[in-house]
């Protein structure tokens, strides 16, 4: 009993003393959401502009609602006005009209076997398709100097096909399509209108507009519940995706904001310094990660760089310093020639009204 119990011991402290040397490391993944800088920004970089969507009638008159698909049309962080004379850049968008092929009866047969696979008999099955393309292209101009004129939507009748469900005989098949035969175009019109409206949008905000964007990003945490480190590091590796998650692309986070946390990962390093020791090793690498990672969500890239060579020199995952360093350069590149050190503002307040 004695010598069974010594050994459970011994097992007991060996699983521990194990847990210590090592521990897992687990990632934190979290949606980040900031204002994107444009591709091409403009002069002004913030403008005004008016919009215009030329289309042919059945088209108009196929649409669900013509306002909504004006409110579609827009360069996010950029100010609509309803008079071209008060506007630095105009949007035209050009909505061709759809070209619809000859319908075409498509026969679908089923065969129907025994147990044996003797073919015993077949059903037909009946149904419509009809082909159609549709092109648009929208026209970014500056008074009457033209920036871009922008594809927007380009597909022909090989790609784009509308099929009807299937009737057991091709009478049905032929007396349905002819009853809902307005109805499909005017639907397909409507959404290729539509389809083309936010890819314009996506387009120009990309290009000259600050979008408001959302991105997948993470932090580092440890997942060892033998290890004493476990329970305080989670907790604030939770904490602080909670507030990260919080930011949006208006308002930011500050250094008092996430003080608590900060500190505690600086000063994690710090308490664990074995150069050999696997569990030290990882949790310096999670305290240098996270740290830098804190300062590049809150637009302080120029901090970046410091924990970015000690995540490097710790000699763990060494490809994740440099990695941090090149996007902290190109971050402080986008600051520079933006003027502008957040990507976290309200663009409302860079219009004089």
């Amino acid at each position: 009993m004695k010598q069974t119990l010594k050994l459970f011991l011994f097992l007991l402290m060996a699983t521990s003393l194990n847990a210590q040397k090592n521990v897992n490391i687990d990632s934190h993944r979290f949606r980040l959401s900031y204002r994107s800088f444009p591709d091409k920004a403009q002069t002004p970089k913030f403008f005004y502009y008016s919009k215009l969507i030329n289309m042919p009638g059945e088209t108009q008159e196929s649409l669900s609602n013509i306002d909504d698909l004006y409110d579609a049309l827009q360069i996010q962080g950029q100010r609509f006005v309803t008079d071209n004379k008060d506007s630095d850049f105009s949007i035209t968008v050009n909505l061709l009209p759809v070209s619809f092929s000859v319908p075409e009866v498509n026969e679908r047969v089923e065969e129907i076997k025994d147990r044996d696979g003797k073919i015993t008999g077949r059903n037909h099955y009946y149904s419509v398709i009809v082909a159609y393309s549709f092109n648009a292209n929208a026209l970014f101009k500056q008074g009457d100097k033209l920036i871009i004129n922008q594809p927007v939507f380009n597909k022909f009748a090989s790609s784009l096909k509308y099929q009807t469900k299937e009737y057991s005989t091709l009478k049905d098949a032929n007396n349905n399509w002819k009853l809902q035969r307005d109805d499909v175009y005017a639907k397909i019109r409507n959404d290729l209108a539509f389809e083309a409206i936010k890819n314009a949008t996506f387009t120009f905000s990309r290009l000259y507009g600050f979008a408001e964007s959302t991105s997948s990003e993470m932090i580092k945490t440890i997942n060892e519940k033998k290890h004493p480190e476990n329970e305080k590091l989670r907790e604030m590796a939770d904490n602080l995706k909670s507030k990260l998650e919080s930011m949006n692309p208006n308002s930011g986070l500050t250094e008092a904001d996430v003080e608590e946390e900060l500190n505690y990962f600086k000063e994690l390093p710090k308490r664990y310094t074995d150069p050999k020791l696997k569990a030290d090793v990882k949790l310096r690498y999670v305290g240098y990660y996270n740290v830098a990672k804190i300062y590049f969500y809150l637009d302080q890239p120029e901090k970046v760089a410091e924990y970015a060579d000690l995540l490097f020199a710790n000699d763990h995952d060494k490809n994740d310093g440099k990695k941090m360093k090149e996007e902290a350069a190109k971050l402080i590149e986008s600051f520079n020639a933006m003027d502008i050190k957040t990507r976290h503002f309200n663009t409302d307040n860079y219009f004089v009204d």
